[in-house]
């Protein structure tokens, strides 16, 4: 028996992001507002069932960027591996013998751009398998399991408009930001996490956000006040040794009808926020022209209300 599914899974941008402290086990501790947008992953999830239990499962991840791992490094990887490892007593019990799970990935999110797209893919991978297996994980365990997996998977699989705090398992829904244009500008490089936070580490001059600010800007509805208080400690940093994040935030603040423009996570890609559809598209035509030759990914989305969704299935 074989049963399948495809799943949209959104990208997010930082609202804010700052580091509150370092775990005993060398987690930094976060405290980020966090939102889903519409650029998304396409994550179709494959299960085939046996009569009897298989010697041995068997996992494969594909996709359609060559760069993208497929062993166990993979987050959809290791997302399948730990739910499999909570489900399968629970799915043995009801007669569901699983043997095979293949996973591709349509890859849209850019890698190493802050974007979480591999915590998308995770949160994506997660919630089709739960799908696929009758919801056999209640949703807090499915959040357990997300956990450890990542920071930013539990919250890419509850999405929408959240204030994220511990490892960013944490996770507190916040009033909606409303609905905006988001124009991306990722640069031609990517930073890696672990890299940007071993960076951090070493700095004691953090620009550090006003997460209580966003958040009455937030239940007031002002998208520039969330802008203004917001912060990105990451931000600091890399405007400093990459003159070109720098320049992406100051080209897109230079549009009056920009709401604000700002870092996304350990970066390097940049958001501008806008209300308005042609002169978001105006902009974009702009930032084409402008950063023409040198490999940048430029695109326009918007903001998305929630986590992964289901996009069709086969049963």
């Amino acid at each position: 028996m074989i049963r399948e599914c495809v799943v949209r899974a959104p990208a997010k941008i930082n609202l804010s992001l700052d580091i509150t402290g370092v775990r005993d086990d060398g987690y930094h501790l976060l405290e980020t507002v966090m939102q889903t947008i519409a650029l998304s992953d396409i994550v179709r999830v494959s299960l085939t069932f046996s009569d009897v239990c298989a010697k041995e499962l068997r996992i494969t991840v594909d996709g359609s960027d060559p760069r993208m791992p497929s062993d166990s490094s993979n987050t959809a990887f290791r997302a399948a591996k730990a739910y499999v490892d909570k489900a399968g007593p629970l799915l043995k019990s009801m007669s569901l013998h699983l043997s095979d799970i293949e996973i591709y990935i349509e890859k849209n999110i850019p890698q190493e751009a802050g974007l979480a797209g591999g915590s998308a893919d995770a949160a994506g991978t997660l919630w089709a398998l739960n799908h696929l297996c009758e919801n056999v994980i209640s949703r807090n365990d499915l959040h357990i399991i997300a956990a450890g997996i990542g920071a930013d998977v539990p919250f890419c699989l509850t999405g929408g408009t959240a204030l994220c705090t511990g490892i960013g398992d944490v996770i507190r829904s916040l009033p909606d930001f409303g609905d905006h244009k988001i124009v991306l500008v990722k640069p031609g490089f990517g930073v890696s996490t672990a890299a940007a936070f071993r960076a951090i580490d070493r700095r004691d001059d953090l620009k550090r956000p006003d997460t209580d600010g966003i958040i009455r800007a937030l239940e007031d509805g002002s998208a520039e006040k969330v802008m203004r208080s917001g912060g990105n400690v990451f931000e600091g940093f890399f405007t400093e040794i990459e003159p070109e994040i720098a320049d992406v935030i100051i080209t897109l603040d230079s549009y009056e009808w920009c709401k604000g423009a700002a870092m996304s996570g350990s970066g390097p890609t940049v958001f501008g926020v806008f209300d308005n559809d042609d002169r978001a598209k105006t902009v974009v035509r702009n930032l084409e022209d402008k950063y023409r030759g040198k490999g940048y990914f430029i695109s326009l989305t918007e903001t998305f209300d929630s986590g992964p969704s289901l996009n069709g299935s086969r049963y």
